[in-house]
This record gives structure tokens, sequence and C-alpha cells, in this order.
């Protein structure tokens, strides 16, 4: 089974402006992963406010999602900047990571008509993000 790297696609689509390249169908897909993107990163802060950890979000926010194209960040800089220990950011951005897969999947479920569709969906939102 393949693994691909869905936090490497949500840097990728955070940095990069919508392009209207592309055929109709082709451009449609592209903003349809987009929109699913979106809609995951709400779920996903609205949970961890819900559960009192808006700092979890906070953290993968800064680390990942706003984080600019040419900026290196650390986890030394993100753990200095929220007085967090870096280990703690670490188990921080392991834990959203995998929510983010996890409510991607979710998302990915509410669209296809068969469970055994969710895996090549999930391959095609990631291929389209990147």
């Amino acid at each position: 089974q393949t693994i691909l790297s869905l936090d490497h696609k949500i840097e990728e689509f955070c940095k990069v402006a919508p392009t209207v390249q592309g055929t109709p169908e082709e451009i449609f897909e592209r903003e349809w992963a987009r929109s699913l993107i979106e809609k995951v990163k709400e779920d996903l802060e609205h949970e961890l406010v819900k559960s009192k950890k808006k700092i979890y979000f906070d953290v993968f926010d800064r680390y990942v999602l706003s984080r600019s194209a040419d900026g290196e960040l650390t986890y030394a800089d993100v753990a200095k900047e929220f007085e967090l220990e870096e280990k703690e950011i670490s188990k921080i951005l392991v834990h959203c990571r995998e929510r983010m897969r996890r409510l991607t999947t979710e998302r990915i479920r509410e669209y296809v008509a068969e469970e055994k569709d969710v895996p090549k969906e999930y391959v095609q939102v990631m291929r389209l993000l990147g």
C-alpha cells in the first residue's frame, strides 16, 4: 500500500494560488479537492477547540498551514513562539497530521458510492493538490 504525505500536500496547497490551467473537468476536480481540504481544516479546528486543544490547531496552523514558502521554520522556533517544549511540538504535529488524514478520509467517504473507492479517491485528492 502506498503512503501519501498529506502534510506535504497541505503545505503546498496553502502556498500556491489556485490555477485556472487545464480542462474544465480538471479545474473542477482541483477546486473540489481544495474545497475538501478547506472543510477538513475547519473540521480539525472545530474538533480541537471543542476538546480544549486549540493550541494544537494554532501550532499546526503555524508550522504547516500558514508557513511561508521561503522561510525555514523549525520545531524549536515554534516551541519558543508558543512557550512549549520542542518535544511537545512534535507530539502536537503528529496528532494533527493523523487527525487530518482521518478527517480527509471521512470527508471523502461522504462523496463516494462504495467504501472500496475511498483509497482511490484519497490518492486522487493528493494528486490534485500536488
